[in-house]
C-alpha cells in the first residue's frame, strides 16, 4: 500500500495518531541509522533452528501432557472457525501454533492472557477453549490492516459462545498492550506475542510482557526467526528457551516459536 493511504487511514482515525507518530519516528531514525548487524534474520534464523524441536518433544521437556489436536478435541469446532475464515472476504495471518497454545495455557491452569495480534483469531480460539477449564478471561490487542478494510472480521473465527471471555481492544500494540496488561489486578499467566515482529517493536514489547507475567508464567513469540530480538531478549533476562519448530506460513518452509517461562522467585 502507499504511504499516502496509509497515512490517510491513520488520520481518520484519531485514536491511533500516537502509533501514526510513532511508525514515523521509527522510520526517520531506520533511514538515517546504519541497520545493526544482530538484526539479520539469517542469524536470527541459524540461531533458532540450531534449538528447534519438534512439538511433542518441546512439551514433554516442559514436563507439560499432551492431548490430542484441537482439530480431534473439538472437531465441530474447529470446522466452524475454518468455515468463516475461508468465506472471509479478506486474507489476514494463518493459524500459527494453536496446539502448542491450548496446551501450554492447559498447562498452566491459565486465568489471565494477553495476547498481540489476532487476524481471523486461530489463536484466541484455541487460548479461549483452554480458559473454559478455569473460566479465566482472554485480552487481545490487534489493530486492523491499513487501508484494508478487515475491521469487522477481525477474530471472524472465534465463534459467539465463547466470546463472553474475551476482549478484543482494536489499537495498536503502543495503545493497546499497556491497557491489556494493566486490565488485570494480578499479574498475567501467559501472554502470546504475534504483532509488531520488527526488532524495535519486541524490543519494546518483551520487557513490558515480562514484567506483567507472573513467576512460572509464559512468553510464547511467534517468528522469532525474522530478527534477533527474541535471541537478544532471552540473553538479557538469562534464560534459555525452549524453540519450537512450526508450520511455515506464506510459503516458508519452516518457522519458529519461542518460548520462556519466568523463573520462579527465588
Amino acid at each position: 500500500m502507499k504511504t499516502a493511504q496509509i497515512v490517510l487511514f491513520f488520520l481518520a482515525r484519531p485514536h491511533y495518531y500516537p502509533e501514526l507518530a510513532r511508525r514515523v519516528r521509527r522510520r526517520l531514525g531506520a533511514a538515517l541509522l546504519p541497520k545493526p548487524m544482530g538484526r539479520n534474520s539469517r542469524i536470527a534464523a541459524q540461531w533458532a533452528g540450531q534449538r528447534a524441536v519438534s512439538m511433542e518433544t518441546a512439551l514433554a521437556q516442559m514436563g507439560v501432557g499432551q492431548t490430542p489436536p484441537l482439530a480431534e478435541l473439538f472437531p465441530e469446532v474447529v470446522k466452524g472457525a475454518e468455515l468463516r475464515a475461508q468465506q472471509c472476504p479478506v486474507t489476514m495471518g494463518g493459524g500459527g501454533g494453536i496446539d502448542v497454545l491450548y496446551q501450554l495455557a492447559r498447562h498452566l491452569k491459565a486465568e489471565r492472557v494477553v495476547e498481540t495480534g489476532v487476524a481471523y483469531g486461530f489463536s484466541s480460539l484455541a487460548l479461549l477453549l483452554a480458559l473454559r477449564d478455569t473460566a479465566g478471561k482472554l485480552i487481545s490487542v490487534d489493530m486492523p490492516y491499513p487501508g484494508r478494510g478487515n475491521e469487522r472480521y477481525v477474530g471472524c473465527a472465534v465463534p459467539e459462545d465463547l466470546r463472553s471471555a474475551w476482549t478484543l481492544l482494536r489499537y495498536p500494540d503502543s495503545i493497546g498492550l499497556p491497557r491489556a496488561l494493566k486490565s488485570f489486578s494480578k499479574p498475567i499467566d501467559l501472554c502470546h506475542y504475534d504483532s509488531d515482529k520488527s526488532y524495535e517493536g519486541r524490543a519494546w514489547a518483551y520487557p513490558l510482557i515480562w514484567k506483567a507475567l507472573r513467576p512460572g508464567g509464559m512468553l510464547i513469540s511467534d517468528d522469532i526467526d525474522d530478527n534477533t530480538g527474541f535471541r537478544d531478549f532471552a540473553e538479557e533476562v538469562g534464560i534459555e528457551p525452549v524453540v519450537v519448530n512450526a508450520a511455515g506460513g506464506g510459503g516458508a518452509a519452516s518457522r519458529h516459536v519461542g518460548i520462556l517461562v519466568k523463573p520462579a522467585v527465588g
